[in-house]
């Protein structure tokens, strides 16, 4: 089902089909909607999972089009994820091919980011192979004219289980979208590395993240969102990661569908009906329909299995070794 179906499937439910009086409006069954397919996953993480012998290279591409500039003006930021891709600021002028490589330029120079010019076109895509971590963002541009349009970020395969190498960096963190990772996965010949928890090391064994050479293990329990590996690298190389996920697409068009296989769909048509009668004055007879709701919803997806453990959405759980 799309988002299109669910939406009409919630309200002939609901009995909520007047145009002209609705007692919720699209934008919150649409938010609901999104809500009940992140829940599912916390409670059933299998049901979102990537299997780490099969991650493409594919990142997500955005395109700045530098178009129609009038005298002159000044770029300051290029937003992605609230971060600053450009850390100076471009003046631009009418000419939208020298704007666009001056750009392109600041961005590759920066360093989060590598861009590629084609007239007034800038494709953009993440230096690191973060994939579908990007997808359906679109970058931010704060600048003194409004000629500089952006699109979503698009493409990325399964990235957020794929972390790039590099030498002489042991700490790495890892997309805020993971729920669980069960094992990790040196280069090429996909060598299933160990995982040890950095606090149960004796002093001695704690040496080993301070040494170089080729990755042995995976050590965590050093922070919330990062790990170190052990030994640090001296070359390039990536790590894929069997990994459990929250959706990584917001649901917004009608036409997007739930990233959770098909058989769920209709199954989040309970948690949407479980908020839309939780919403304001509710009364007896509302409490009731909405508790019914969301025991269905807990009969197909279980309970929380993160949330019991912390109060941090997106804590990781480590498993495997």
């Amino acid at each position: 089902m799309n988002l299109g179906e669910l939406k009409q499937h919630i309200r002939a439910v609901a009995q909520d089909v007047s145009e002209f009086s609705r007692l919720w409006t699209d934008e919150e069954i649409i938010q609901y909607i999104n809500d009940g397919q992140i829940e599912a996953c916390r409670n059933a993480p299998w049901i979102l999972k990537t299997s780490s012998m099969s991650v493409g290279e594919v990142k997500p591409k955005s395109i700045l089009t530098v178009d129609g500039f009038l005298g002159t003006g000044t770029v300051s930021k290029i937003l992605v994820n609230n971060v600053n891709i450009i850390t100076n600021a471009i003046t631009y002028n009418n000419d939208n091919s020298l704007t666009a490589s001056l750009l392109s330029n600041e961005i590759n120079d920066t360093g989060l980011f590598t861009a590629t010019v084609n007239g007034g076109a800038i494709t953009i895509e993440p230096v690191e192979s973060n994939g579908s971590f990007y997808n359906n963002q679109v970058p931010l541009i704060v600048a003194t004219g409004s000629y500089l349009t952006a699109t979503q970020f698009t493409g990325g395969v399964d990235g957020i289980c794929r972390i790039q190498l590099k030498p002489n960096i042991k700490e790495y963190s890892f997309s805020n979208k993971i729920l669980k990772i069960e094992a990790f996965y040196l280069g090429e010949n996909q060598n299933k590395l160990s995982i040890k928890d950095f606090r149960d090391l004796c002093d001695s064994d704690k040496n080993i993240a301070k040494q170089k050479g080729n990755v042995e293990c995976i050590l965590y329990g050093l922070g919330s969102n990062s790990f170190y590996v052990a030994r640090v690298p001296t070359v390039k190389d990536y790590i894929n990661m069997t990994v459990c996920y929250l959706p990584l697409k917001t649901l917004r068009a009608n036409s997007d569908i739930p990233e959770i296989p098909e058989y769920l769909h209709s199954k989040l048509v309970h948690y949407a009906l479980y908020r839309m009668y939780m919403k304001n004055d509710i009364e007896g007879e509302q409490m009731d329909i909405s508790n019914f709701h969301y025991s269905k919803f807990i009969e197909e997806f279980g309970d929380n299995q993160f949330g019991a453990i912390s109060n941090k959405n997106n804590d990781v759980f480590f498993f495997g070794g």
